[in-house]
């Protein structure tokens, strides 16, 4: 049976609204910053190779900030979830390894829809999260993706065998990614832990706990 379009939700609303706040604040500052380097390197009377390279790295960091900006906006106006969450993933993930040219290892159980919307949308965005830093840090080879829903929730790890780092960095700065993703199941009546070690890969497990309207 094919999943019906689904509508709009508080969440869906949020992300369009946090989109267009990107866009608007965001995307244009570091657009300003590339103008005013280029700016500064014409006005500059003779500026040394070291003001030029300076000059360029930091043409270069901003835009490759407004290319990651742009892509974040896209992801938050997009409405992924029409095909339904395994659909979307499944398609979503396969692009993703093709790209990293890294083999995911990965299988999908029982029905998305025990989910509302608004817990779909936290699975989405925990699985990319997840696998976009397996692609920035962790150098890995191999991934493995299972999600198994249930009549009471849905049940998802996400394995992989790159580098791995120390458990007492978990939850530091260099990796608030992992934070925002605890934080997002929790937000999603669900929970999400993290293991891993040095030269020994990471594992992501998270539960989110099927609600419903009302």
């Amino acid at each position: 049976m094919e999943h019906e379009r689904l509508e709009p939700t508080a969440a869906e609303e949020e992300r369009r609204k946090l989109a267009r706040c990107l866009h608007d604040g965001l995307c244009q500052l570091l657009s300003g910053i590339c103008l005013k380097a280029e700016k500064l390197e014409r006005v500059v009377d003779q500026p040394t190779d070291d003001v030029k390279r300076e000059l360029a790295a930091i043409q270069g960091l901003a835009r490759e900030a407004m290319v990651e900006a742009d892509r974040v906006v896209r992801g938050l106006r997009e409405s992924p979830l029409e095909g339904g969450l395994f659909t979307t993933l499944l398609r979503w993930v396969d692009q993703w390894g093709s790209e990293h040219h890294t083999v995911v290892d990965r299988a999908f159980s029982g029905e998305d829809r025990v989910l509302l919307t608004e817990q779909q949308l936290a699975a989405y965005d925990i699985v990319r999260e997840g696998l976009r830093n397996v692609g920035q840090h962790a150098h890995a080879q191999r991934v493995l993706l299972r999600l198994s829903a249930f009549k009471t929730g849905l049940h998802g790890r996400i394995v992989d065998d790159g580098v791995g780092f120390s458990n007492a960095s978990l939850w530091g700065r260099s990796h608030f990614g992992l934070e925002g993703m605890r934080e997002r199941a929790q937000l999603a009546g669900g929970w999400l832990s993290v293991r891993s070690r040095p030269g020994g890969g990471t594992q992501i497990s998270f539960w989110l706990r099927a609600g419903r309207e009302g």
